[in-house]
């Protein structure tokens, strides 16, 4: 198990907040909110919908996330996890998928949590851009670095 958090800054943006996890056991998994909550944000809005990730050269399946800080910091969130069976935005799947891959004996049985968070500045689509040019230049150097993670 592993965790790796950064914050990004860079042209085009204030910065990016980064969270990339990978876990063997489901105890590793649970619902994001709690950890928003718990970090200060209030939920404003969440919704599941496909983004594309150029990298990947498909859809997959986020949580959008609307919220603003204690301190009144407006983001947007978008969180979702990779199983050994694929993509999901729900915490319940990656916590099943877990259960059944190595019920099964797949010796690729682990699952990632991957999140991305930018201040609002104009719209939550022009920060969904954002993410999603980050995201698949992330994804990019998760390919060489560790493939196992990406599923195609």
């Amino acid at each position: 198990d592993g965790v790796v958090w950064s914050v990004y800054e860079g042209p085009g943006v204030q910065w990016i907040d980064f969270v990339f996890l990978a876990g063997r056991s489901s105890d590793s998994f649970h619902d994001p909110q709690l950890c928003f909550r718990n970090q200060g944000w209030q939920m404003d809005d969440l919704r599941v919908q496909n983004v594309h990730i150029d990298s990947l050269g498909r859809d997959i399946p986020v949580n959008v996330l609307a919220m603003t800080s204690d301190t009144g910091v407006k983001a947007t969130a978008i969180y979702f996890f990779i199983t050994p069976f694929g993509y999901t935005a729900n915490p319940f799947v990656i916590k099943m998928s877990l259960f059944a891959a190595k019920s099964l004996g797949i010796s690729a049985g682990q699952g990632y949590f991957i999140r991305f968070i930018v201040p609002t500045e104009r719209s939550r689509e022009d920060d969904l851009k954002k993410i999603q040019s980050f995201a698949s230049s992330m994804f990019e150097v998760l390919k060489t670095t560790i493939p196992e993670a990406i599923r195609s």
